[in-house]
């Protein structure tokens, strides 16, 4: 006999809604089989589907959760992406306004005659008037110092008159042979 046959001798349907029995012919000494009845069917399925949907429902809340973190990774991603450009565009639009300032500067400079000296003037001003006023002021005082230093110079600490025999003398001087000019040094005390 095979097992499909005994199931079918073994179960019988009752009249109490499709649950099966024991067969009532069992002997002692034989095995009785586990009757299992439809309602246990019943149940066991629904347990079962009712674990592959949570299965399924805690799979997908998983992908859900992943995938919003994945979405706030990439959008912080992006945000820092986005700062970081706008800081690279800052700094470019500051050197572009710098070399834009030195340029005019340069220009005024060079107006002014003093080109050669804009990296001396230029880098501590912020507008076009602050550098005119330094060059100014650069200027006034290196020709104060330059005058300063020509009569320092000038200075030995005799007057500077010019005399009637200075004036003469000059003329003469060409017209000396060595003998006067000699003469002419002792006595002017000339060596």
């Amino acid at each position: 006999m095979s097992e499909e046959e005994t199931q079918t001798e073994t179960e019988e349907p009752t009249q109490a809604g499709g649950e099966t029995g024991q067969d009532a012919d069992t002997k002692d000494g034989e095995k009785q089989e586990t009757v299992i009845t439809q309602a246990e069917v019943d149940r066991r399925i629904s347990a079962g589907i009712k674990a592959g949907i949570q299965s399924y429902e805690d799979k997908q809340n998983q992908k859900i959760e992943q995938d919003k973190k994945i979405q706030q990774i990439t959008d912080g991603k992006f945000e820092e992406l986005y700062k970081e450009t706008q800081a690279q565009n800052d700094a470019l639009k500051a050197s572009i306004e710098a070399k834009e300032f030195k340029s005019e500067a340069q220009d005024a400079l060079i107006k002014l005659d003093m080109g050669h000296l804009s990296d001396a003037i230029i880098p501590n001003a912020k507008t076009i008037d602050e550098v005119l006023s330094a060059a100014e002021v650069l200027k006034n005082t290196i020709t104060e110092e330059a005058s300063k230093q020509a009569n320092a110079l000038l200075n030995t600490g005799k007057p500077r008159v010019p005399t009637k025999e200075h004036t003469t003398t000059a003329p003469k001087l060409g017209n000396m042979n060595a003998e006067e000019f000699a003469a002419y040094k002792t006595a002017n005390g000339l060596r």
